[in-house]
């Protein structure tokens, strides 16, 4: 059980509050770590805040989250990978191991987009995840298809407001935050030169029980998306 807090502004970095730290902390007691990345380091208008906390659950030491490689790509990771569609060995650490096929998939990079949607897809086990990938200016994040893992989200709703993913939220932090359904994968890409950014949603082609998700389904969490933007 680890901890993932990430949020996506205009206006500024926005840190967790003392109290919600305090729900992550509890969750990742072996370690913990901010990443802040700026207009500068995205080359987009937004600030990227990043705080992950970590509970090793595989290999003999904890590898510290978000985890982070030399290009810029940044992963938070909160499951058990059973099996994939890419090896898993039975020593291989799940943050590290993901981590790098997901930044492998960027090659060729016009299949960067497909690549690492197949392989969230392919996992099997209890998870949530929030990835960046750096070359593409591109936010990822998801839960398993039976929404095993928590991850809830607070979506703007206003100009300079923040879009805000978290594995908790205070019982008084208001209304806003909800979970994050667990019906596919959800992509933002922050360096899109239109001013309002655009969450699209990549559905699961079946649901658990292998059938096809509902149209009205798919329909109801596109609206509630359109009425969201961060400008």
């Amino acid at each position: 059980m680890c901890g993932i807090y990430c949020c996506i502004s205009d206006v500024g970095y926005c840190l967790p509050s003392d109290g919600l730290k305090r729900l992550l902390d509890n969750r990742g007691p072996d370690g913990s770590r901010y990443i802040n990345k700026s207009p500068a380091d995205t080359q987009t208008p937004f600030y990227l805040t990043m705080y992950s906390t970590t509970l090793g659950l595989r290999g003999d030491r904890p590898h510290i989250q978000p985890w982070t490689d030399t290009v810029g790509n940044a992963l938070q990771w909160n499951g058990e990978i059973y099996s994939a569609g890419f090896p898993v060995g039975k020593d291989d650490v799940d943050t590290v191991l993901l981590g790098e096929t997901l930044s492998n998939n960027s090659v060729p990079p016009d299949t960067t987009l497909a690549n690492i949607i197949d392989s969230l897809v392919s996992i099997r086990g209890p998870w949530s995840v929030v990835f960046y990938h750096q070359a593409t200016q591109t936010l990822y994040f998801a839960r398993d298809v039976f929404g095993r893992r928590s991850l809830l989200w607070k979506l703007p709703k206003e100009r300079n407001s923040a879009l805000v993913l978290s594995s908790v939220a205070l019982r008084d932090s208001g209304p806003g935050f909800s979970e994050v359904p667990p019906y596919g994968i959800f992509a933002l890409n922050i360096g899109s030169k239109d001013p309002r950014l655009t969450i699209t949603l990549y559905p699961w082609q079946t649901d658990p029980f292998n059938e096809s998700l509902s149209t009205d389904t798919i329909d109801s969490i596109k609206s509630l998306l359109e009425q969201s933007s961060v400008h």
